[in-house]
């Protein structure tokens, strides 16, 4: 073996083989899920502007496809692909105006770049918020709350307060924390971190038992198994609003 410390290649059926004993067939799919730099650069892509798509698509994309000016293919049967991209007439429809109650800053109420900001705004009539509680999630980053008595985790909260109530919504009472340390990752035995998954669910049981109208989950980290294992939680086993 030139390569002893290699990790080894699951081929099914409880079998592992040593990678340089293993052989990649051409065109093989991968059907794993994507790394999570991977899919930021497809996002990133994805979200090109259409003048930068325009341009790879009359620079590269004719060449790259075999459509350019010139290819046997097209040739062979008397055709060809202009290099210029069709131009079609567009224009650009007013926004709708959704009626609030008020600006807070008496501003009118408008649209920029497609989108809606609540965050001047205040509604007709803003619900109250009876009971509420905040669930504090350590999974050993950096820029972690230290618990329910953090100064800045007080501050958070009370901005959250704030802005709500300018908006129109009541909130009067003091929210119920709990936190949970999750366990360490471990790829190994846990690749889908299902142990720390139980341990928010514990605490989130402990929330519940006073009915909170919404609870507040402040996590540190980006970890896509703790983030959808959330969403699973609240939106089908718990049925709490989040």
């Amino acid at each position: 073996m030139k390569y002893p410390n290699l990790p080894l290649v699951d081929v099914g059926g409880q079998r592992v083989l040593p990678a340089e004993l293993c052989e990649i067939l051409p065109n093989q799919p991968f059907r794993g899920k994507p790394l999570e730099e991977h899919t930021a650069f497809m996002t990133s892509y994805a979200s090109n502007p259409p003048n930068v798509n325009a341009e790879a698509i009359e620079s590269r994309g004719l060449r790259q496809l075999g459509f350019a000016q010139g290819a046997p293919t097209l040739a062979a049967f008397g055709v060809g692909i202009g290099t210029e991209m069709a131009t079609v007439p567009g224009r650009i429809l007013a926004p709708p105006k959704p009626k609030y109650f008020q600006n807070v800053d008496g501003s009118d109420f408008k649209a920029h770049k497609g989108s809606w900001n609540l965050k001047k705004v205040q509604f007709t009539r803003g619900a109250p918020m009876k009971k509420w509680a905040v669930l504090v999630i350590h999974d050993d980053n950096q820029d972690e709350f230290r618990g329910p008595t953090d100064p800045e985790l007080i501050d958070t909260l009370n901005g959250f307060v704030a802005m709500c109530q300018a908006m129109g919504i009541a909130i009067k009472s003091q929210p119920k924390f709990a936190e949970v340390v999750l366990p360490p990752k471990n790829r190994t035995e846990d690749p889908t971190r299902s142990l720390a998954i139980n341990g928010i669910q514990g605490a989130m049981s402990n929330l519940l038992e006073q009915k909170p109208e919404i609870i507040m989950i402040i996590l540190s980290g980006d970890d896509r198994h703790i983030y959808s294992g959330l969403k699973r939680l609240c939106d089908i086993t718990l049925d709490v609003g989040k």
